[in-house]
């Protein structure tokens, strides 16, 4: 992936298959776009080799970043290696994606700190190895 910002010389980039569970309001399709173009690269280790995108109910106020955005289903939709689940992320979920990843394998975690929390004590219960789980603070 090279949506870095920033210059990575070659032997620094990441050559790894990633997979990815991105979670939005259905208002605020934050990504989706970015997302179903990573999901269209090819190539070793280019792009997304899957995305599970989860399309949480509108919020309350207005959406907070791109109110024009398509829906998820519409952008995603000529994607075969993404799926879009109306859902929040459960156990259950989360199980299903980690049995997809091949071995060894890193999660990475990101998002406020009560979502952090709850990954960390799910995670736990999946892994084999806690130093495998990175939980990035916001």
């Amino acid at each position: 992936m090279t949506k870095l910002s920033i210059s990575t010389p070659k032997r620094d980039q990441l050559k790894v298959p990633v997979d990815v569970v991105l979670s939005c309001r259905e208002d605020d399709p934050l990504l989706v776009e970015d997302v179903a173009a990573w999901c269209a690269e090819e190539g070793d280790a280019a792009g997304l080799r899957r995305a599970t995108v989860l399309v949480t109910p509108e919020g309350a106020g207005p959406p907070q970043f791109n109110a024009a955005a398509k829906a998820a289903d519409a952008v995603l939709a000529a994607s075969p290696n993404a799926a879009v689940v109306r859902a929040r992320l459960d156990g259950a979920l989360l199980r299903e994606a980690y049995a997809r990843m091949p071995r060894p394998c890193r999660v990475v975690v990101s998002g406020p700190d009560g979502f952090n929390a709850a990954c960390r004590s799910a995670l736990l219960d999946l892994v084999d190895d806690a130093d495998d789980v990175t939980i990035l603070a916001a």
